[in-house]
């Protein structure tokens, strides 16, 4: 029979005194937690003055004038935030914007002058549609902006479409592409706009058109060295198409003689105009339409055995593909 000594329980009553030191440092880390937490939130409620640089964007240029150089183009304010702001601006608004509207300065307006100096003192009352309270301001840098401006030049440009685009076979344009407007008028810095001869809009691919179709194209904003004003932001092309059918027709072929001394007889008198036509238009087409020619008396002609066919006229709305046959050949008979 085997006796109990009582070491069996030491390990259990080892293992229990672990436990419990472990559970109270978790509740030591708690409360440690819990304090810290609390003096931070104490610490970051408190008020204190904080440099925040802002970032100028000026927009809507005077009547008549155009911001060509201003001597700044950040802020600096002495903010009494609280530490919740200030984290807010170091971190999630590293560079916020101070938006100043030119169009709002009387000064600017009615002054002749091209040079203005704005105190910030008198932009500071106007902050606080944009969230800054004055009473939150405690110094500002600089204290004054120094804005040059341009007369506004004005110039009318050619709109050109910069696009790419495919017709299904059989269809076509039945009229040129149309931009509409095809001119807008263009404002800026008189040096930046007397070298532009033109405007393009942003690049566009169709493919496959077989019906009329109305794109807009938005308008490309010139490379200029200061900002540039344009009548219209965007353009409409509009593609005319209609379905096409080739067909041919006879054409007597007339002379045109450079020496009346001559006569000639050509072989033969008639040509095949073989042309593209618009479905619609197809009942229109008619050889009286059509002037083919050849023309004899010149140094080529003189010197040729066969004169070429010319189509000298024909209806706008037929593309003529092919002559057959191309030359005619000639007896000449001395008048």
């Amino acid at each position: 029979m085997k006796l109990k000594t009582g070491n069996e329980n030491k390990p259990a009553a080892f293992k229990t005194a672990a436990q419990k030191l472990r559970s109270q440092f978790l509740v030591f880390l708690f409360f440690l937690a819990v304090s810290a937490s609390i003096w931070m939130v104490l610490k970051l409620s408190d008020e204190f003055t904080s440099p925040v640089v802002y970032r100028l964007d000026y927009i809507n240029q005077p009547r008549g004038k155009i911001l060509i150089s201003a001597s700044d183009t950040t802020l600096t304010l002495g903010l009494g935030i609280s530490g919740f702001e200030f984290i807010r601006f170091k971190f999630w608004e590293k560079t916020p914007r101070l938006i100043i509207d030119l169009a709002n300065l009387p000064s600017l307006a009615d002054t002749g002058s091209l040079t203005t100096r704005l105190p910030t003192g008198y932009l500071l009352r106007k902050l606080s549609s944009q969230g800054i309270q004055n009473d939150e301001i405690r110094f500002a840098s600089p204290d004054t902006l120094i804005l040059e401006f341009a007369p506004v030049y004005r110039k009318r440009l050619p709109v050109v479409a910069d696009i790419s685009y495919t017709i299904r076979q059989q269809f076509n344009l039945y009229e040129p592409l149309r931009i509409i407007p095809d001119s807008v008028e263009i404002a800026g810095v008189y040096s930046d706009i007397k070298l532009l001869e033109l405007v393009t809009t942003k690049p566009a691919v169709l493919h496959d058109i077989y019906h009329d179709q109305t794109l807009t194209l938005p308008i490309q904003t010139p490379r200029t060295n200061y900002p540039v004003s344009i009548s219209v932001n965007e353009v409409a092309a509009v593609f005319n198409v209609e379905q096409y059918t080739e067909a041919t027709i006879d054409v007597p072929i007339e002379i045109n003689y450079l020496k009346p001394e001559y006569t000639l007889r050509i072989f033969p008198n008639t040509v095949k105009v073989t042309y593209l036509v618009a479905l619609s238009d197809y009942k229109r087409v008619d050889p009286a339409l059509f002037r083919a020619v050849v023309q004899y008396g010149d140094d080529k002609s003189l010197l040729a055995s066969r004169l070429k066919i010319e189509i000298a006229y024909a209806p706008d709305y037929v593309e003529v593909t092919r002559l057959e046959p191309d030359r005619v050949e000639f007896i000449r008979i001395k008048n």
